[in-house]
């Protein structure tokens, strides 16, 4: 839960410093979409799937730190580059189209995949079978 949770609150924070209005004033632009895409993986990833898991292992101190360097790094390049990079009005083109369709079919996979797995588990186990 925790070492991913910079890719979620560093972009909500600097879309947030760089002035939420715009966002809603263009519910159809592509920052708009994209930073809603962000937002919406990464509340499913660091807050929903941990919740929705039983049980689980401990995650290794090392592992912890170097994913929690990532998601710094990562939180940081996507939020700066949607708040202050991509244009706040900018027309929906078909790069964006494109990209956001394939987000959203990958992100479906995600969740669906998630919940198979999850449904591997019997009550008290905490590893999976496949």
């Amino acid at each position: 839960l925790t070492q991913e949770l910079p890719s979620l609150a560093l972009p909500i924070l600097l879309l947030y410093q760089a002035g939420p209005a715009s966002l809603l004033a263009h519910p159809l632009a592509p920052r708009t979409l994209l930073s809603a895409a962000l937002v919406l993986h990464y509340t499913y990833r660091t807050l929903v799937f941990p919740l929705k898991i039983r049980g689980g292992k401990p995650t290794p101190l090392s592992v912890w730190l170097m994913s929690l360097s990532f998601c710094l790094w990562n939180g940081w390049q996507q939020g700066w580059q949607l708040a202050y990079k991509t244009p706040v009005d900018g027309p929906l083109g078909l790069r964006e189209v494109v990209g956001l369709s394939i987000w959203l079919l990958g992100w479906c996979n995600v969740v669906l995949a998630d919940s198979i797995l999850i449904g591997l588990r019997k009550p008290g186990e905490t590893g999976y079978k496949v």
